[in-house]
């Protein structure tokens, strides 16, 4: 167990609301999102309460990565940002998004706070909607050259599936045209359902109807292989986690994070 003391990185998720609708996200049903779950944000005035100035003195890092929804959309995350580095100039500060939203004078003002931006990109113009359903390519590219353009360090992460791995080098290339700091290729575990590997994932639209069909890549250099040996089978997978040694970045201590 570790003492409030000793917090030295935060994971900050400030909203639940989303631009985007991808299947695989955890805030719906292959696409169909939840009625159960609560749109909503946090605003500057709660930062401010929950993380009070001597708190983040202490931080080494905070990222807004949305597991629930995207930071661009919330109304004061710019104005966070620039909280915490008011009260820590020296703290790393990032966020993940896809970048299909906001003006460029909002991404330029962003640049001049974070240390990072890494952008959820899984495709080129014709395929990265497949995944990132109501994201606008003209939009993420408008984005992207504001962000660069003032001075911003942005990562360009890209989930391969079938549909999309034919564009891996293209896209790779097009990084470094838009000046990206680093491209990264993301091998997804998310065709595990039930602890066995599913080839397709449906793609239903708002109604619940089946729309169309994601597909793991062919390519095993794109597939996670570790992932899928360890969990395609149950007994396997109770094993691993049974006896896998646990390596907790938290228990070796305060100002560790990079």
């Amino acid at each position: 167990m570790y003492k409030y003391s000793d917090i030295r990185k935060v994971h900050l998720e400030i909203t639940s609301k989303c631009n985007a609708n991808c299947p695989q996200c955890s805030r719906n049903f292959f696409g169909k999102p939840f009625d159960s779950l609560p749109l909503t944000e946090l605003t500057l005035d709660d930062i401010k309460r929950v993380f009070p100035e001597d708190f983040v003195r202490q931080l080494k890092v905070m990222f807004m990565s949305g597991t629930y929804g995207d930071a661009m959309v919330a109304r004061d995350t710019v104005e966070v940002f620039e909280y915490f580095r008011a009260c820590n100039p020296s703290m790393r500060l990032g966020m993940h998004t896809n970048g299909s939203g906001r003006k460029p004078e909002w991404w330029e003002r962003l640049a001049a706070v974070v240390d990072y931006c890494a952008f959820g990109i899984d495709g080129l113009a014709d395929t990265n909607h497949l995944y990132r359903r109501g994201t606008k390519w003209d939009k993420v590219m408008e984005s992207v050259k504001a962000f660069i353009g003032a001075g911003g360090h942005a990562d360009w992460h890209y989930i391969v599936f079938r549909h999309n791995e034919h564009q891996v080098e293209e896209a790779r290339e097009l990084a470094r045209e838009l000046g990206f700091r680093e491209f990264c290729v993301k091998r997804t575990g998310r065709f595990l359902k039930a602890w066995k590997e599913t080839p397709f994932s449906p793609v239903l639209d708002r109604e619940g109807q089946l729309e169309y069909l994601l597909e793991m890549p062919t390519s095993s250099q794109y597939r996670n292989q570790n992932f899928m040996e360890v969990y395609v089978d149950r007994d396997t997978a109770e094993s691993h986690l049974a006896e896998t040694e646990i390596n907790c970045k938290v228990s070796r201590g305060p100002g560790r994070f990079t």
